[in-house]
């Protein structure tokens, strides 16, 4: 059985069987990938892929190993299905690969995954899981929300210390982990009371979670400060931080005031293993510090002495 989709033919397969969506139900996707776990609502024509400048996928997948247009998810007559494009490193329904210009079926608790390194770890692969039933969407809500903060919605200290290890590393591009804080939360507690702080820090919270950012890995490190992890050379990271910083400056909390943070910036080292992410966070702390200092600076980066 063949249909058509975007002018091109693809097929259907011959027999299926499972659980498909129904008309009353609620189909979304649920990604885990570079230490994000996020939701997807399966409605429409969802295209999935990775976002660069002047390409927004629905379905937005930030992976610097996945294809600006991977495939696409198609939701109509009671069912979803899953159109395979051309693609640098494919992807696998339950184990089995799709190969390009084909279409298959889904249904509940199906496992779409994507290579993210040839040879490597199957660790770093990004999962799609399929939830189409009310149990698996509960199922994967309450494992997401078992993972993060309560507040925020990002991932704890505890999850970004187990993703940042898993985090694929690559030879041609730096990494750079960051730290920051809100200036003045205290006397933003004190001055407007705690609901308004912790609206203060949701609001930070949501702007880190935006694809536009480019921020591979982030998290609520405790308190008022977060930290994230960027990809790219020094002048490429400053120009993301800076657009951040100038987006949460923009954010009005129930308008009244402005989001200003102070940022400590260090390069990741290419070695593995050991302490690094305690030594990384302390070097970001440190130059954290040195901005809070700078009055005229928000943004300082580590640098070895």
């Amino acid at each position: 059985m063949s249909k058509k989709y975007n002018g091109e033919t693809v097929i259907l397969p011959k027999s299926i069987s499972g659980k498909s969506i129904e008309a009353s139900e609620k189909g979304f996707l649920f990604a885990f990938h570079d230490g994000k776990v996020e939701k997807y609502r399966l409605d429409g024509v969802k295209r999935l892929g990775r976002m660069t400048d002047g390409n927004i996928p629905d379905i937005v997948v930030q992976n610097m190993f996945l294809s600006r247009s991977h495939g696409y998810f198609t939701a109509e007559d009671g069912y979803v299905t899953y159109t395979a494009e051309e693609t640098t490193n494919g992807i696998a329904l339950n184990g089995k690969t799709i190969p390009p210009g084909t279409t298959v079926r889904l249904f509940d608790g199906d496992e779409l995954t994507i290579p993210t390194v040839e040879n490597a770890d199957s660790k770093n692969d990004i999962i799609l899981k399929c939830a189409f039933s009310p149990s698996k969407i509960s199922l994967w809500d309450s494992m997401i929300k078992a993972q993060l903060d309560e507040l925020t919605g990002l991932p704890g200290r505890r999850l970004f210390t187990d993703r940042f290890e898993a985090l694929p590393r690559t030879d041609d591009t730096d990494d750079w982990l960051f730290i920051l804080d809100v200036d003045r939360f205290k006397q933003i507690n004190d001055k407007y009371g705690h609901s308004v702080g912790d609206d203060t820090l949701k609001t930070l919270a949501d702007e880190l979670k935006k694809p536009e950012h480019h921020i591979r890995l982030s998290a609520r490190w405790g308190g008022d400060e977060f930290v994230g992890v960027v990809s790219g050379d020094k002048e490429s990271v400053l120009f993301i931080i800076n657009k951040l910083v100038d987006a949460l400056s923009s954010r009005m909390i129930r308008n009244r005031f402005s989001i200003f943070v102070s940022m400590g910036i260090c390069r990741i080292p290419r070695i593995s293993g050991g302490n690094l992410l305690t030594e990384t966070v302390e070097k970001a702390d440190k130059a954290l510090y040195q901005a809070k200092r700078n009055e005229n600076e928000q943004v300082c980066f580590y640098e070895q002495r």
